[in-house]
């Protein structure tokens, strides 16, 4: 074959295979996902829409075409276009068994945003015109998950309303269905704000509830909340200082510290502990026995496993304070200089089947691996050493779960508690209170104020 020819065969695949990618590329562009509703930023451009609306436990897994064997190769040559969007598949899990709301910026074509646009501020309206802003956040910037403790049940329809950090004076909203509407709820009927309840030894007053005058602030949002105010008294010394952590909950089902004021009663839950550093019942306390402090740099296996109430804790190893290494199940350490700095400082890492921890503490501590106590469990696990309350263990697991032992001067061992803190429940269902009711409907109940002609909110629906 001459030369000729052979550059001819060559132009030829050229001009095939260049079109095939391009073809290729814009036929692999970012998928139209389903959603069922979306809202138009106030820029005009970008969208918000929400992808998924239901009960947990939920996981939203987008496959990105551009990462197939072939195509990610393709995606840096290809022009710009087809190739705009995050670089990976995204997932997002939601393990637990309660409602949840899946988000996702998009662009103009409806492709997910690589980095997102900022904070924002969801709340759900009920037909009141009262807005539920109590909920918790999971996933990334562009796409994300609500997590509602709190929201309009009664009401078919689901408005949702929307703010951005940069336009926060232009709300947008979105309407759905309620996809957790419930029909028939029953109302609770209150009683005396200030009647007291008494279990056993225990007396507990409702002697106030506020809204929060000071508030807080999520991604640069003012959240408000309401204050509960409880009295305790006993004739048991184990009952001084009580912990307290209280509640309200509504007929509906919610449960936060922000709930509207137009159901006819509140449930305030009171939760009442012990002193961690209190006495506390044999049965609620698991000793641990008593350990001998090794010198700095050195450390002392114990692999001691005890077990309440079905939650596994591991005793690992204590160490006499200095930098250590875990790999795999294997513990190394070394003292460390005169001039080290103070405080701990740990690091981890899992590669290749080789999971890494290393740990630095100036000081003498405790090693241990516990399971996820279960965050609706009301019981709190309390890690105490000489009878000083030292830790609060779960709702997390955690293989390198770090104590500090603040020691005495001189001090070479100490006697180790794990306390299964049981609370005395109290319930007290009431109307709420008018100046609250006013105070926060005065927050929270304003109409959004009109964006300008050419950035009014769109509101799409699609199944």
């Amino acid at each position: 074959m001459s030369r000729l020819m052979k550059y001819k065969w060559w132009l030829l695949g050229l001009f095939l295979f260049l079109p095939c990618c391009v073809l290729t590329g814009w036929g692999l562009r970012t998928p139209p996902e389903t959603y069922l509703a979306e809202a138009t930023f106030p820029d005009g451009v970008h969208r918000l829409r929400l992808l998924r609306a239901e009960m947990g436990p939920l996981k939203y897994h987008w496959k990105n075409p551009w990462n197939g064997p072939v195509t990610k190769h393709l995606r840096e040559i290809l022009p710009r276009g087809p190739r705009k969007g995050p670089w990976g598949d995204i997932l997002l899990r939601f393990p637990d068994e309660a409602p949840t709301l899946v988000f996702g910026t998009v662009d103009q074509q409806g492709r997910f945003l690589e980095n997102g646009l900022g904070h924002l501020d969801i709340q759900f309206i009920d037909s009141d015109r009262f807005a539920f802003s109590d909920h918790s956040w999971r996933g990334g910037s562009n796409v994300f998950g609500v997590l509602p403790t709190a929201f309009p049940r009664r009401d078919q329809d689901l408005k949702i309303r929307i703010r951005h950090e940069k336009t926060p004076a232009s709300p947008f909203e979105m309407v759905i269905p309620n996809p957790f509407y419930q029909e028939n709820i029953k109302e609770w009927t209150p009683r005396p704000f200030w009647e007291p309840q008494t279990q056993g030894p225990l007396t507990v007053r409702l002697t106030g509830l506020s809204v929060d005058p000071h508030g807080s602030t999520m991604n640069s949002f003012a959240i408000n909340r309401l204050i509960v105010d409880v009295n305790t008294s006993s004739p048991l010394p184990e009952w001084e200082d009580a912990i307290v952590s209280s509640s309200i909950e509504d007929a509906t089902g919610n449960r936060g510290t922000w709930l509207s004021p137009f159901e006819p009663a509140w449930k305030v839950v009171a939760l009442v502990y012990r002193n961690p550093n209190a006495k506390h019942p044999p049965e609620m306390v698991t000793d641990l026995g008593t350990i001998k402090i090794p010198p700095p740099g050195e450390l002392q296996m114990l692999d001691k496993s005890v077990t309440v109430n079905g939650y596994k804790l591991k005793l690992r190893c204590i160490c006499g304070g200095g930098a250590f290494t875990r790999v795999n199940e294997k513990f190394s350490g070394h003292a460390l200089a005169d001039n080290s700095p103070s405080g701990t400082l740990s690091n981890s890492s899992d590669v290749g089947g080789v999971s890494r921890f290393n740990i630095t503490c100036g000081g003498p501590f405790l090693w241990v691996d516990h399971d996820a106590f279960p965050a609706s469990n009301d019981q709190r696990l309390i890690f105490r050493k000489d009878s000083v309350e030292q830790l609060h263990l779960g709702p997390w697991k955690s293989k390198d779960e770090i104590i500090s032992l603040d020691l005495k001067p001189g001090q070479t061992e100490v006697t180790l508690e794990l306390i299964d803190s049981r609370p005395e429940r109290f319930e007290f269902i009431i109307a709420p209170p008018e100046a609250v009711k006013a105070e926060m409907l005065e927050k929270l109940t304003e109409p959004p104020t009109p964006s300008p002609p050419d950035q009014q909110p769109r509101l799409e629906r699609r199944g």
